[in-house]
């Protein structure tokens, strides 16, 4: 229990000392995950570090962790590792606000250490939603419905008013129906109602309305 020492401005600043300690972290456990990382639980709080930041900042079990050096574990280490962690994934293949945060989390950084490397890739168009997803109706749209298209698109976490707009253009499902049907159909004339029933099913799932569908299969088939 504590008691009080001291008056006025001497008096003051050992209470400060003593509130300090009671809100400084008490390191519970560190745990090996794998031959480099190590998990840290620290009161309520878990974070993953190396073994040369156990030995940079003195990080011990069953030992107090003050907040000025968690502060500088952020600042100096887990923050500069997590930006590069990220520019290192855009350099292999651009993605999608969302993705790139999901793959920053299967790597064990802090939320908040997450949003200052988006908000550092951001801040030089590294990752860039608008950017992504017209790239990716123009690369994989050609054979796709635009119903596909959304869902996929939605899946990557791109914003509805993202995937509207980008998807007001002149390009129809027929000329992608036609092009999945060139993929699909190697020789039309041995395609016989069985198959038929197959691709229909096929292109059903792929999002393409049903009379469209059996208006376009019934010209290819009769046209080629």
């Amino acid at each position: 229990r504590a008691s009080y020492r001291g008056s006025g401005r001497t008096g003051s600043i050992w209470w400060r000392v003593v509130l300090r300690k009671a809100i400084d972290m008490f390191i519970e456990n560190v745990e090996k995950v794998n031959k480099y990382k190590f998990r840290v639980t620290a009161d309520t709080l878990v974070f993953y570090v190396y073994q040369s930041d156990i030995r940079r900042y003195c990080i011990k079990e069953e030992n107090e962790f003050p907040d000025e050096r968690y502060e500088a574990l952020i600042k100096e280490t887990i923050i500069p590792r997590a930006r590069k962690k990220a520019l290192d994934i855009l350099s292999r293949a651009d993605c999608s606000e969302a993705d790139l945060k999901r793959k920053l989390s299967l790597k064990d950084f802090p939320p908040d250490v997450i949003d200052d490397a988006l908000n550092y890739v951001k801040k030089f168009n590294y990752v860039n939603d608008v950017r992504y997803a017209e790239n990716y109706i123009n690369y994989r749209g050609k054979s796709k419905s635009k119903r596909q298209l959304k869902m996929e698109l939605a899946a990557k976490g791109i914003e509805g008013t993202i995937i509207e707009n980008l998807m007001v253009d002149d390009r129809s499902d027929e000329e992608a129906l036609y092009n999945l049907l060139r993929k699909k159909i190697k020789n039309p004339k041995e395609v016989d109602e069985e198959k038929k029933r197959k691709i229909y099913a096929y292109l059903y799932r792929k999002g393409f309305n049903t009379e469209l569908i059996a208006s376009v299969l019934h010209d290819y088939l009769v046209s080629v």
